[in-house]
């Protein structure tokens, strides 16, 4: 298929991840300028083995798994001593990447989620009996919640009227990146025909930077057309489903609809 416009698309996805979205985009003629936003760092502290060490004997009845860094770091912890997940643990992915990793080291995810609140909450359903061993033969609902830093309080709060209990542990720290000037320049200058928001925080980041209002801005889902919005962003297209190719086709179908019908000269 050929794109709609010769300019080419921003995706702020962090270095080393986005590769399904960029492919689902090239794969329509689009040119990709991969510009990280962010910076993601594993994290692998004394409470985060501890929670991992709980988790393979057998506390808790649920996983969350927010982000492939936090999925590597599960996926090591596994294999790398040897053990197994305990028997009737539910595994919750959060985000697409998430699962690929989850399913590259062996581990196949009971349900997968975006990474809104909504869809976690929902993919995780409410507290409805405990984790399989002796340790969590008294606690009917016990949750571990892996991954970023910067995930948003009401997440935990929302699982906790659920009637989880929650534990919180740190899979990975974002840090922002410093951006290339051309590359602000070129979103102020309506440089691109496009910038795709994967994840919620990307769109909220992405309303610090002053985006031409030519450039067609798409998220991959309500929450994250709400975070663009609430940073003064217009949002021209949100993805049908939070998959790479849905995002891509929403792409698309933004950058089509601002190409004038009689076409470029």
């Amino acid at each position: 298929m050929t794109a709609a416009s010769a300019l080419p698309v921003l995706v702020p996805s962090a270095a080393g991840h986005g590769v399904p979205l960029i492919e689902a985009l090239q794969s329509r003629g689009y040119t990709i300028d991969h510009c990280p936003f962010l910076e993601l760092r594993p994290q692998r502290d004394a409470d985060t083995r501890l929670a991992i060490e709980d988790l393979l004997e057998g506390r808790y009845a649920v996983v969350v798994v927010e982000g492939p860094l936090s999925a590597q770091l599960l996926v090591e912890d596994v294999l790398g001593t040897g053990s197994a997940l305990p028997p009737g643990l539910r595994v919750v992915s959060a985000g697409f990447e998430t699962a690929e990793a989850l399913r590259a080291g062996g581990i196949t995810p009971t349900a997968t989620a975006s990474d809104a609140e909504a869809s976690i909450a929902q993919a995780v359903g409410p507290a409805g009996g405990g984790a399989t061993g002796d340790r969590a033969a008294a606690g009917p609902s016990e949750l571990l919640l892996l991954g970023s830093a910067l995930l948003p309080p009401t997440l935990r709060t929302s699982l906790e009227r659920a009637g989880h209990r929650v534990t919180t542990v740190v899979g990975y720290r974002p840090r922002t990146t410093s951006l290339d000037p051309q590359v602000v320049r070129d979103l102020r200058l309506a440089g691109y025909s496009a910038v795709v928001l994967p994840t919620t925080l990307l769109a909220s980041l992405a309303g610090h930077l002053g985006i031409h209002r030519d450039i067609r801005v798409v998220t991959v889902h309500h929450e994250a057309t709400g975070a663009a919005q609430a940073k003064g962003l217009t949002v021209h297209g949100e993805a049908a489903e939070p998959s790479p190719w849905a995002l891509a086709a929403a792409v698309d179908a933004a950058v089509r609809a601002a190409v004038p019908v009689t076409g470029r000269p």
